[in-house]
């Protein structure tokens, strides 16, 4: 963009939505794209959840979501009745998941459940998830956020259960970014939480041997689960660009809209239609008799009316704020006795990156 090179849209994934904000005068926002092509995209046919973390405070949107996915729940069907369980009913709560692991470990599967992308799944979905919030400033969506606020009881419960777990077998770590994925495929561990947008691709490598259910959560949290917040990324519009280039950009994503277009890329892709037409047409096509496990994605996000805490997160240096995160499970699962010192140090370094990308 400094050197004037920039294209008029790009893909961003969703932790960059605060820097592609900050700051002004880098995207023309959608809606704004709208006044100034006269050509109406269709935007209010996006589900709600979707629309609202690209949105303003004003509910008008930026930019358009597009490879949207969010955490799930995978389940290996044939070591599940390996182990006598019902495939029909798999886990929905932390105490449920370590009774199915222990389990599966007594007819020999050396793991209960792995996680991939761990900041995101075990801090950031986890809070969402039981309606607690990451940062202040409404998780970034009300201003830039300038302090965290994930230093709750229920989050260094959790990630004090899962170095217990790790000591006993029932979790296994697989790494920062999707490699634990492996240990699912090879079925060392028989479930696995990674994006829904995994899914046809999984089911494809395991001969349709998986399943799907939602995240797992603490039962005595009134209220929980609270929607999980959304994964992926989203299409923004660059300045500095000509009308008519806009025009032909608004045209594009008007038609990335279509019913049809978003059927076929939710079919096709994994990743999930992020209007109801399109959801309803891959219905139509029996995708999901096919695919059970891809209405999952869709209820998850949808369950319950949106909170300030399961909205999303829009932090500034959120990829090396999550990298801080990543240290914290880390070192907790090496000295869950430290956990209060350990993730005291990860608030305090997080801080300094908002403090810094408000200046930057």
């Amino acid at each position: 963009f400094r050197a004037k090179q920039q294209p008029v849209l790009v893909q961003i994934s969703e932790v960059g939505t605060a820097t592609m904000l900050h700051p002004n005068g880098i995207v023309v926002p959608v809606y704004q794209l709208e006044k100034k092509t006269g050509i109406q995209i269709g935007s209010r046919a996006i589900y709600p959840t979707m629309r609202n973390y690209y949105s303003d405070t004003h509910q008008q949107l930026l930019a358009l979501p597009f490879s949207v996915s969010t955490a799930v729940l995978f389940y290996n069907k044939s070591l599940f009745k390996k182990a006598g369980l019902d495939v029909a009913h798999p886990p929905r709560t932390w105490p449920q998941v370590v009774a199915v692991s222990r389990q599966l470990k007594r007819v020999g599967v050396s793991c209960g459940f792995t996680t991939t992308w761990p900041s995101w799944t075990q801090i950031e979905n986890f809070l969402a998830i039981h309606n607690l919030l990451y940062a202040n400033k409404q998780n970034g969506f009300e201003g830039a956020s300038t302090k965290i606020e994930f230093d709750h009881p229920l989050l260094n419960m959790h990630l004090s259960k899962l170095a217990d777990w790790q000591h006993q077998g029932i979790f296994k770590y697989g790494g920062r970014e999707d490699d634990a994925t492996a240990l699912f495929t090879a079925k060392q561990c028989a479930m696995l939480i990674q994006s829904s947008g995994s899914y046809i691709d999984l089911n494809k490598l395991m001969s349709n041997t998986v399943g799907v259910s939602r995240l797992p959560y603490w039962p005595q949290v009134k209220g929980a689960p609270y929607n999980s917040i959304i994964g992926g990324s989203a299409i923004w519009v660059l300045t500095g660009h000509s009308q008519s280039q806009y025009k032909g950009a608004a045209t594009f994503l008007k038609f990335l809209l279509k019913p049809g277009i978003q059927a076929q890329w939710q079919q096709r892709s994994g990743y999930m239609s992020v209007t109801l037409a399109g959801n309803q047409l891959s219905e139509q096509h029996g995708f999901y008799k096919r695919n059970p496990g891809a209405r999952v994605a869709i209820q998850e996000i949808n369950s319950k009316p949106e909170t300030d805490a399961s909205r999303g997160i829009r932090l500034g240096y959120m990829p090396q704020i999550r990298q801080n995160n990543n240290d914290a499970i880390e070192a907790i699962l090496v000295n869950q006795s430290d956990i209060i010192k350990i993730l005291a140090l990860a608030i305090r370094q997080d801080d300094n990156l908002l403090k810094r990308f408000q200046f930057n």
